[in-house]
C-alpha cells in the first residue's frame, strides 16, 4: 500500500522477490483496493512460480470474498485453505497458566491462582489475545500480588473484558 501510494512499486517488487516467506494478516483489507490487490497477486504469482512459501489469513474463505475476481479467487482456492476455530476452555486455561507463568517470574510477587484462572478462561472466550490483555490488566490491578485476586476484583478489574451474555 505505502509502495502503490508513493508510486514506487519497483521496490515492492525487489523487496518481495528476495524473501523465503510472504505471510499477509487481514487479507481482507486489500480486497476492493484494485492496484493493492493487482501488485499483490502478481507478487503472489512471482512467489508461487519460484516455490516460495506464501502465507495469507483473512476472516473468511476466499470463496467467500466480495470484490474480487474470479481469476484472483481461483488463484487464492489452489492453496490449503484451514479453518482456525475458536479456542476452548481447556486451551484458554492452558495458554492463561503458561502465560501466568512467565509473568510470575518476571513479577515474583505475583500468582494466579486456580479459582481466578478458570474464572477467567471460562469468561473470557472472545480470542487469545483479550485473554492475554486481561491477564496483563490482572497484573497490573494486583500490584504485583499486593491486592488478592478475587472472583470479586476480577469482575471489577475484567468488566469490560467479561461477556456481557454471561448469567
Amino acid at each position: 500500500i505505502t509502495a502503490i501510494k508513493a508510486n514506487d512499486t519497483l521496490s515492492f517488487k525487489n523487496l518481495v522477490r528476495n524473501v523465503d516467506v510472504l505471510i499477509v494478516d487481514d487479507l481482507h483489507f486489500i480486497l476492493g483496493k484494485e492496484a493493492t490487490q493487482e501488485e499483490l497477486f502478481a507478487a503472489l504469482d512471482w512467489l508461487s512460480d519460484h516455490q516460495k512459501q506464501i502465507i495469507l489469513s483473512a476472516d473468511r474463505s476466499p470463496s467467500l470474498f466480495e470484490n474480487i475476481s474470479d481469476r484472483a479467487r481461483s488463484r487464492l482456492l489452489k492453496g490449503a485453505t484451514i479453518e482456525i476455530a475458536p479456542t476452548d476452555f481447556e486451551l484458554r486455561l492452558a495458554i492463561l497458566e503458561s502465560k501466568a507463568r512467565l509473568v510470575s517470574r518476571e513479577r515474583p510477587g505475583f500468582s494466579l491462582n486456580t479459582e481466578a484462572a478458570h474464572f477467567m478462561a471460562q469468561r473470557i472466550a472472545t480470542n487469545t489475545r483479550e485473554l492475554e490483555g486481561a491477564l496483563t490488566r490482572v497484573v497490573t490491578q494486583s500490584g504485583d500480588g499486593a491486592r488478592p485476586i478475587t472472583i470479586e476484583n476480577l469482575n471489577t478489574w475484567l468488566a469490560d473484558f467479561l461477556r456481557l451474555e454471561w448469567p
